[in-house]
């Protein structure tokens, strides 16, 4: 596949992850309006889900995977690299001398940059203009594998000398014999796989004490519906976990998981077999 190829194939992927997504929202809003506490509805609410309502919008829009907000890595399971959209913004906000943040938001999507004026347009503006996504990242990435497939050694160079990357020591060797192999080498030093994927997760999982607050619900739905009118010492122990205290003066609390073992031939590729 060419550059331009691998980019509708990636668009393609993420929107039918996010019509999943979505279905699932749907489902689950549903399902929660349906095992609400039918005395509790009146004819003011009855749990219903209006269509004028724009709420279910606003969780899809911070649930969706968006390559522009950072929460889709771009990898090679296979060759050990991966790379976020904020990777290569700012990469190139350096060289265009523009807002990282700005250009974040056009290296997804179907954007076209003019290089004379530094803008960016909706529709290509020749035959030959290809989606900043495609221009940027896809097309450098292909061309480091063309050019070393190829066995290229001053390409080779060129490219570890502009990436700031120190070639290992039979590096001529390595590249007659395995060229995919110096591939690996060179893109998982410029773009490390475990690296990128900590940093993704630091960015998007939200920290303990913030995290804490919606995984009590998970955690012990006791704990999660105690107001401050209930028990003293369970009000005390909801405080402690939901704020991470770990002084003298705090309860001690211990959360056990029960892990079942099951056997290999119950379990298939779509999960649990009847």
């Amino acid at each position: 596949m060419n550059p331009f190829d691998i980019y509708k194939q990636l668009m393609m992927i993420i929107e039918q992850l996010n019509a999943i997504l979505s279905s699932l929202i749907s489902e689950d809003l549903i399902k929660e309006n349906e095992n609400q506490d039918p005395f509790k509805q009146n004819k003011e609410n009855d749990n219903g889900i209006s269509l004028d309502d724009d709420f279910l919008d606003k969780i899809e829009d911070k649930m969706y995977f968006s390559p522009e907000k950072g929460n889709v890595i771009f990898c090679s399971a296979i060759h050990c690299w991966a790379f976020t959209i904020m990777d290569f913004a700012k990469l190139f906000s350096q060289k265009l001398k523009c807002s990282e943040k700005m250009l974040q938001k056009f290296l997804w999507g179907d954007f076209y940059l003019n290089p004379k004026n530094k803008k960016v347009y909706k529709n290509p503006q020749n035959e030959k203009h290809k989606p900043m996504f495609v221009e940027f990242i896809l097309q450098n990435i292909f061309n480091i594998y063309e050019k070393i497939r190829q066995g290229d050694v001053q390409k080779m160079e060129q490219i570890a000398k502009g990436l700031n990357l120190e070639l290992p020591p039979k590096y001529k060797e390595i590249l007659t014999k395995d060229p995919m192999n110096m591939v690996m080498f060179l893109m998982n030093k410029w773009m490390p796989i475990d690296k990128n994927i900590l940093k993704t997760v630091s960015f998007i999982i939200p920290s303990p004490n913030e995290g804490q607050k919606t995984r009590l619900l998970s955690i012990c739905k006791k704990l999660s519906k105690t107001s401050i009118n209930e028990n003293n010492e369970l009000m005390v122990l909801k405080k402690a976990i939901e704020e991470c205290r770990g002084s003298y003066e705090d309860p001690t609390s211990v959360f056990i998981s029960k892990m079942i073992a099951i056997p290999q031939e119950n379990i298939n590729e779509h999960g649990l077999s009847k």
